[in-house]
């Protein structure tokens, strides 16, 4: 475990090790340019433990400088690393170290998982396929290309004389220590995958996660991923290449785009040519099938816009108060630069506010963009293209109804069916959230009639009126002012006009 500080993190990441169930444990503790009071406070703390070991460099030298010391101390039969702010769960090396006992691998790896001080606990984003949610035993990277996606160090054990024999060491002097790392090692590696919960991972401000969206050592992270694409290219690695390539588009680089406004211009420019890279060696129709937004923001990077692809971010990334007048002038240059399209506008509005407003609707959730700017987006730039249902939620966005978009969107998929029966017909509503107060509609020679106002649910309705050819039923569902969702009722044919239609198909076979 590389230390670079002491404090709450630390105290609870190295009660964590200290609490595994399996106990034959050698807890290294590589003190990377701690203070003399830092330093005391742990060495007391290895004092209580015989397991501790302390070493320590005098000079802050990194994490992976630490790793490589700690890994040459190391003694045990199985080595893994741990980071100073994180938990390992109290069975994880217990639960990792049986599946040696059943195989012979060379790495065990993992799930690792995110937590926030919030609460909010996610599956960590390098072991999110779902290979790590049905595990693999005897994998190598020739036949299992995700594996080139894991490349954090602390949800693995290895085996200590294979990782040593390798010759491969963490690169020193960069925060991204661990990228190319995995890739000179993953070729090499038989990998059993455990899916199971190994590693909890802390998100927070300090951390090198949380700093990616920042663009923090950009720089760095361009090298190692540069590099470990090199090592699976000079392996034959060609499938974990190209899924390396399709994980960067849709993933790793697209968050450095999110963040391109924190990179100031040599970052941008950085992330200008590390696209163009990527286009020289990974499939670049993945670009062509991500959504508008990433696709226009990497169209626009790919003909050396930066400025352009900045200004897109901060118009559809969040959209704000001025997002109507901000696209007003990135329109034009996005037409120069990569080429007028119709329906760019219409896509971007739909994926960035229309349907991140309703969403947000149906969620009971404050809205991300204020509903009056999306209309108004709509009706600059748009102004057509909306089925029945999408108007009507537009009308209500319009109108600041939210409640309204809520039922609208919980109820999209409301489905009324009429059979007939001997007297009148049984309507039936599939698809309703819950029963909801609504008018059976008959329209009948030009004159509509409702038949029926009350509460509608997914139990049948039965209507003693009859029904006639050219009768047209629907439910409406009144929302605010004077607006009512319609649905048109699917009227199933009679039994004596299905047995008409069966005899005719049958007389025409016999024909």
């Amino acid at each position: 475990m590389p230390v670079g500080s002491v404090g709450p993190w630390f105290d609870r990441a190295l009660d964590a090790l200290r609490s595994q169930s399996h106990r034959r444990l050698e807890i290294i503790l590589v003190l990377d340019g701690l203070g003399s009071d830092a330093s005391d406070a742990v060495h007391s703390v290895a004092a209580e433990d015989p397991r501790i070991v302390v070493v320590e460099n005098a000079e802050r030298r990194g994490a992976g400088n630490a790793r490589n010391v700690g890994l040459r101390v190391a003694t045990g039969d199985h080595v893994a690393f741990a980071d100073a702010d994180d938990l390992v769960p109290p069975d994880a090396y217990e639960r990792l170290l049986a599946v040696f006992a059943e195989s012979d691998p060379d790495v065990v790896s993992g799930r690792a998982e995110q937590f926030t001080a919030d609460g909010r606990e996610v599956t960590y984003w390098t072991t999110d396929d779902a290979l790590w949610a049905t595990g693999g035993s005897a994998l190598r990277i020739s036949d299992t290309p995700q594996l080139a996606f894991d490349h954090t160090p602390w949800n693995k054990v290895f085996t200590r004389t294979w990782l040593r024999g390798s010759g491969v060491e963490f690169p020193t002097g960069t925060t991204c220590e661990d990228v190319s790392w995995w890739a000179r090692l993953a070729v090499r590696a038989t990998v059993d995958v455990l899916p199971e919960v190994v590693y909890r991972h802390r998100r927070h401000d300090e951390s090198v996660t949380s700093g990616i969206g920042r663009g923090d050592d950009l720089d760095d992270w361009i090298a190692q991923t540069r590099a470990a694409t090199g090592t699976y290219t000079a392996h034959g690695a060609r499938e974990a290449t190209a899924a390396l390539g399709r994980r960067l588009i849709r993933r790793e680089a697209w968050t450095r785009v999110r963040g391109i406004d924190a990179l100031g211009p040599d970052g941008a420019r950085l992330l200008v040519d590390f696209v163009r890279w990527i286009e020289t060696w990974a499939d670049v129709s993945e670009f062509d099938q991500l959504s508008a937004f990433p696709r226009t923001a990497y169209a626009l990077l790919r003909q050396g816009e930066p400025e352009l692809a900045a200004d897109l971010v901060q118009t559809f990334d969040r959209p704000s108060e001025d997002a109507v007048a901000l696209w007003r002038d990135l329109a034009t240059g996005c037409d120069r630069a990569i080429g007028p399209d119709a329906e760019r506008a219409a896509a971007l509005w739909r994926e960035r506010m229309f349907r991140p407003a309703v969403d947000a609707a149906q969620r009971g959730e404050t809205l991300p963009v204020r509903p009056e700017v999306v209309a108004a987006f709509w009706d600059e730039f748009i102004g057509g293209g909306l089925d029945e249902h999408e108007q009507v939620v537009l009308s209500a966005l319009r109108d600041g109804a939210v409640d309204d978009v809520a039922f609208l969107r919980r109820n999209r998929r409301v489905r009324p069916t009429a059979d007939r029966r001997r007297g009148g017909l049984r309507i039936s509503v599939a698809g309703l959230e819950r029963a909801v107060h609504g008018r059976i509609v008959l329209e009948r020679g030009g004159a509509r009639t409702i038949v029926h106002e009350g509460a509608v649910s997914s139990d049948a309705v039965v209507i003693s009126t009859s029904h006639r050819p050219g009768d047209r039923w629907s439910v409406d569902f009144p929302l605010s002012n004077g607006r009512s969702h319609r649905v048109a009722v699917t009227v199933a044919p009679s039994g004596l006009t299905r047995f008409v239609g069966a005899v005719r198909t049958m007389s025409g076979r016999r024909a």
